[in-house]
């Protein structure tokens, strides 16, 4: 066990052990560090600890960069809206808005997003209904589809 918090009111990382700050009763702190990112490292060593993190940006102002230094694998989602938060937490699908995808058969340099696909026979939607079908294809597990594929 350690202490995060002692009875002088002296606060300390969980993961290091570092002295972070005082807290005091006039609603006002004392911080030894002035830099918020080292503080958040800490806190983010000290849950990684406990558990896998996982990081998303709601809004426009995260960035990728920022948020995969506070994720377990380092995959992360930004610019989410807040009404899709629960979505995105529960691993459901997103809607995206409609990309401008063009097909040139014959040009050898497709790609296909699968942002507005649906298909009917398994009720998927985006790149999840991209990768059933691509299994179908193949006669291969949908876990082993590759992004090349």
């Amino acid at each position: 066990n350690k202490t995060v918090v002692d009875s002088n009111s002296l606060v300390y990382s969980l993961s290091t052990g570092e002295l972070l700050g005082k807290m005091t009763s006039n609603h006002s702190y004392y911080d030894y560090e002035t830099y918020v990112l080292h503080q958040a490292n800490n806190a983010y060593q000290a849950l990684e600890e406990l558990s896998e993190v996982r990081s998303i940006g709601l809004g426009h102002d995260l960035d990728e960069d920022s948020l995969k230094h506070f994720d377990s694998d380092g995959v992360v989602r930004t610019n989410i809206d807040v009404n899709q938060l629960a979505e995105v937490i529960l691993g459901k699908e997103v809607s995206l808005m409609q990309g401008k995808d063009e097909i040139s058969s014959l040009d050898g340099n497709d790609i296909i997003f699968g942002d507005a696909i649906r298909f009917d026979i398994n009720g998927e939607q985006g790149v999840s209904a991209l990768q059933i079908y691509v299994a179908s294809q193949l006669g291969k597990d949908v876990a082993l589809v590759t992004k090349e594929e």
